[in-house]
This record gives structure tokens, C-alpha cells and sequence, in this order.
């Protein structure tokens, strides 16, 4: 197998790596593939329909008595707010990682590596569902007895560490994931990287 260097893109969501393993993952996990590829949710139709109607009934509503009616209006839609739910992203993040010990190992390393991608993202999507100011201490404390942590001197309010890409590159280097671990962890990712930079060497690489 050769290996090359992985661009930066590659791990932005639903980028290729989360495409894969949503695909692998999604039959026994299918909400944490979903958060996965996807942002945010799809819009709800029924309501933008809900919101689109009411828009025109305060239209109609401001209108004179008697008042001709107009031909055409435009009409700006507050559409109903698309962001994950915290508890629901939460949730399929620690169903991920309290399977990882009784799954088969050849698993193992892509579940730790789906949950490594939630994980960073956790502190937005809790941001965007909830506040800055939002008490997830809980679950803090409740995601670092299995390994993920955060910290908080950094410029954003918390950081994922990358504990997880770390445990997939260490215990898992002889693997496909393990050496794509390892690329990321070359890449900087992880904002420990430069740390432990001394300490980080390269899996062996067979040649084609």
C-alpha cells in the first residue's frame, strides 16, 4: 500500500473520510452517519409550508379593508431554524463509543475514528442548539471517563483534544484507519499536535 499525504479537505464534514465511514457504519449506526455527512439537518418541509402560510395571512392581515388585491407579493419566510439537536447528537456519540469494547477489533478503529469526528464537532453543534453559556459539565465529565476530552485555553470556548485520533493511530497503526490516523495527526489537527510532536513516529508502510 502506498500512502500520500492527505489534504486538509479530505476531513472537513462529509468530506471522503466521513462518507466512508458513515457507509461502513451506517447499518448498526445510523444517526451517528448521518451526523456524519451532513451540517446540519434538511429542512422540514411541512414547516416552511407552515411558515410560508402564516407570512401571507399577516400579509392579508395588515392589508386595508377594501384594499385592492395585488397580483403578486413577495413574501419573506422565517424558515424553521436547521441545526441538530444536542441531546440527539450527543446521544448517537456515546452509543458509538460504549460499543467499541465488545465489537469485533477489525471494527474497532472506525467506530473510535467516527467517534473522534463527532466528538470535535459536539462543542458547535451544542453552541448552535443551545448557548455559549450552555452547562454541558455533565457530559464532560461523563465523555472523559471513556476518553474525550476537552480543553478550554484556546481561542474557542472548548476544544476536542483528539484523544481518540491518537488511541486509532497507537493501538490501530497496523490497520487502514490507523495509518489515516496518523496522516491527520501529521497534519496538525489536533491542537496537541505540536506537543507531542517528539514523541510521534511513523507506522511502517509497505511499498507496492
Amino acid at each position: 500500500m502506498r500512502l500520500v499525504a492527505a489534504p486538509s479537505y479530505w476531513y472537513e464534514v462529509g468530506s471522503g473520510i466521513d462518507k466512508q465511514l458513515a457507509d461502513d457504519l451506517r447499518p448498526d449506526f445510523p444517526d451517528a452517519a448521518t451526523f456524519l455527512v451532513k451540517q446540519q439537518p434538511d429542512a422540514d418541509p411541512e414547516g416552511v409550508r407552515e411558515a410560508f402560510q402564516k407570512a401571507v395571512s399577516q400579509l392579508k392581515s395588515s392589508q386595508t379593508p377594501g384594499q385592492p388585491q395585488p397580483r403578486g407579493a413577495v413574501v419573506a419566510v422565517d424558515a424553521p431554524p436547521t441545526h441538530w439537536r444536542a441531546e440527539d447528537f450527543h446521544d448517537a456519540l456515546m452509543k458509538l463509543l460504549t460499543r467499541v469494547e465488545t465489537a469485533p477489533r477489525e471494527r474497532q478503529p472506525e467506530m473510535l475514528l467516527g467517534a473522534d469526528r463527532l466528538a470535535s464537532r459536539l462543542p458547535n453543534v451544542i453552541l448552535a442548539d443551545k448557548s455559549a453559556d450552555w452547562d454541558w459539565s455533565e457530559w464532560r465529565r461523563q465523555l472523559a471517563a471513556i476518553g474525550i476530552t476537552y480543553s478550554s485555553a484556546s481561542e474557542e470556548p472548548w476544544a476536542y483534544t483528539g484523544r481518540l485520533l491518537e488511541r486509532v493511530w497507537s493501538e490501530y497503526g497496523d490497520t487502514d484507519w490507523g495509518e489515516r490516523a496518523f496522516l491527520v495527526l501529521m497534519d496538525g489537527t489536533p491542537v496537541w499536535i505540536a506537543e507531542r510532536a517528539p514523541t510521534l513516529s511513523a507506522p511502517s508502510f509497505s511499498a507496492d
